[in-house]
């Protein structure tokens, strides 16, 4: 993995830093579901799709369920208080890749090939009309990629080249088409990630080599999407870290606030507030201890939306339909 995370520490300065509770917020209008879809329009949190399926216990192999997964959703206001029903997705989905752009969002949902009416899709939201659109995908293997912004177009790039090459994708939401991106100039790699740096598409990845030496250096590229051309990263591990995949400092193990944006790698712990400079510290929710991932999270501008699914108190599992919102500003 190349994103790296901020790591909690027992003892870390802040140690008087001010106490934000959670708040509890009013019952989704939902039915119980692990993993809903979930992602922030810029006035609206918004989840949809998930499993009302019997959840698997966590590190367990289990088969593919055969419930249809679900596309009926809801959206919840923060400055009103209030959640409401939105429009069913045309196409039912357990898991998606979702990325806004704009007043859109773009649901990349790779499948389920061994579970009833679970196909793959690509779909639009439109939150200001509560509209959905299918639009159509640029390929036929979606798992074998990730969804990207990169300004006001989309990226889709493969994981890696192995077993062979995949070429990469560019939307153009205005048109709505996809175009095969230019080759990059490096030779075949694993680990692939994208990263829009507000010029320009990064794109980090190790080399594909047989029999690796341990540790294999980090590599980069850069592409303009204007002009089509590609550059190679002299120092792919500083753009990595100037990219803001990557902290430095050190009392960051919550994350940070910065204007109007967040960024939260975990869901407790100490928060700097760099347009501030004050320090606040997240408290654990009680009600996740139990959850082992059966939670959705969504950075809402500046708060920390979580949405608690499914959690193993008990040897069975139960599913949830509860949600909390972490307010650092008022």
């Amino acid at each position: 993995m190349l994103l790296v995370g901020a790591v909690a520490s027992g003892d870390t300065p802040g140690a008087d830093a001010d106490v934000i509770p959670w708040r509890v917020l009013p019952d989704p209008p939902l039915s119980p579901r692990e993993f809903p879809t979930g992602f922030w329009t810029g006035n609206e949190i918004v989840l949809v799709g998930g499993s009302d399926a019997p959840p698997c216990p966590p590190s367990a192999l289990c088969r593919p369920p055969t419930p249809p997964p679900l596309s009926d959703g809801a959206a919840y206001d923060p400055a009103a208080g209030t959640w409401r029903s939105i429009a069913n997705a045309p196409v039912a989905f357990s898991w998606a890749q979702p990325v806004v752009v704009g007043a859109t969002a773009y649901l990349w949902i790779e499948g389920e090939p061994a579970r009833p009416q679970a196909p793959s899709a690509f779909l639009a939201y439109r939150a200001e009309e509560d509209k959905w659109d299918e639009l159509p995908l640029p390929t036929d293997e979606p798992d074998a990629y990730r969804l990207v912004e990169a300004g006001d177009r989309l990226v889709a790039h493969s994981w890696g080249d192995e077993p062979r090459e995949l070429p990469d994708f560019v939307l153009d939401p205005a048109a709505e088409t996809w175009s095969e991106l230019p080759d990059d100039p490096l030779s075949p790699g694993f680990d692939r990630v994208m990263r829009w740096s507000g010029q320009e598409l990064l794109l980090f990845d190790h080399e594909l080599v047989a029999n690796p030496p341990g540790d294999l250096p980090l590599r980069g590229a850069a592409l303009d999407l204007a002009s089509g051309e590609w550059r190679v990263l002299a120092d792919p591990d500083a753009a990595l870290g100037g990219s803001g995949w990557v902290s430095h400092d050190d009392l960051l193990n919550a994350g940070w606030v910065d204007g109007a944006r967040a960024d939260y790698r975990l869901r407790s712990g100490l928060v700097a507030d760099r347009a501030t400079g004050a320090q606040l510290r997240m408290p654990e929710l009680e009600a996740l201890e139990h959850a082992d991932g059966g939670t959705t999270e969504v950075t809402a501008g500046t708060d920390l939306f979580v949405f608690l699914g499914s959690e193993w108190s008990d040897p069975d599992g139960r599913l949830h339909s509860q949600a909390w919102l972490w307010s650092p500003r008022p």
